[in-house]
């Protein structure tokens, strides 16, 4: 259908796989992952959604972020500055929030300042 609509279908794969992890979906979105051509620039937008969703548990456990000294600086900057996506999945195990950042960290370049944190 894409085609039809000489739509870039790079960029609905690319918004097809982003949504399916921001609704907490990780399993389809690991099965499409790979059909994704511009896998750097998604990676830096599905960090995004790994910090939203460590801002969550973190906010479920401290009153304020500010209680969380344990954090580097750089970290805790990172996450307050965070826009959060009301779309977000907020019930997202921590294990699967693990592993996105797992395969965000292999194709993130490493001169990458979003890779610092």
């Amino acid at each position: 259908m894409a085609r039809e609509w000489n739509l870039d279908i790079d960029r609905i794969r690319f918004q097809y796989v982003h949504d399916l992890y921001l609704y907490g979906c990780d399993d389809l979105a690991k099965e499409v992952l790979g059909i994704v051509s511009d896998v750097q620039n998604l990676s830096r937008k599905l960090l995004l959604i790994a910090g939203q969703r460590i801002l969550q548990l973190l906010n479920a456990k401290f009153a304020s972020i500010n209680e969380i000294s344990f954090l580097p600086t750089n970290v805790l900057f990172w996450l307050k500055s965070i826009v959060t996506d009301p779309n977000c999945a907020d019930n997202v195990p921590l294990s699967q929030t693990i592993n996105l950042l797992e395969k965000i960290s292999i194709h993130l370049n490493k001169n990458d300042d979003d890779l610092n944190l």
